[in-house]
């Protein structure tokens, strides 16, 4: 769903780098952004990460702004619409021994959390589809508006190992 610059699709670089991530011992928790298209699909999009032994998602919904600028289209109609999709993946992660959340009601997959943003907690490490670690999901790339204040490593696929900048 999250093309390349290219137009080419991601999947390969992510599920290598899931790979990566689960063999340094790194429980790994995906965020897909939540478009049109998983909606429609929120069944197989978890059979997708449960096939890749990931355990907990974190659904967010698209909107109009951030990476979805000018693409209106793509993002949930509404509320209802994405309640009724979450409750179908609910159910699919109950039944699946998977965690579920949406970042208003929980952050840390044990309880309420006292922030929405992650960034501003300090303990969310993203990596994009280009390999970069960011605090931020919404700083995808290094062509990104702030994108030196939250990207703070990379994954080196040809070495096998996650670069991290101390400094940040």
């Amino acid at each position: 769903q999250r093309p390349l610059k290219s137009g080419l699709g991601s999947s390969v670089y992510v599920e290598k780098t899931i790979k990566i991530l689960q063999s340094s011992g790194i429980d790994v928790i995906v965020r897909p952004t939540v478009t049109k298209f998983v909606m429609e699909n929120i069944i197989n999009v978890m059979e997708y990460f449960n096939s890749l032994g990931i355990k907990k998602v974190i659904l967010q919904p698209a909107s109009e702004h951030g990476k979805m600028k000018g693409n209106i289209d793509n993002t949930p109609n509404n509320a209802i619409e994405f309640y009724n999709m979450y409750i179908k993946a609910v159910d699919y992660a109950e039944c699946n021994d998977m965690g579920i959340v949406h970042s208003c009601y929980d952050m840390t997959f044990d309880g309420k959390s006292n922030e929405f943003c992650g960034a501003a907690s300090t303990h969310t490490m993203v990596v994009t589809t280009e390999g970069f670690i960011t605090g931020c999901y919404e700083i995808v790339g290094i062509d990104c508006d702030n994108s030196d204040q939250f990207i703070y490593g990379k994954i080196d696929s040809k070495e096998n190992r996650i670069i991290i900048d101390e400094n940040k």
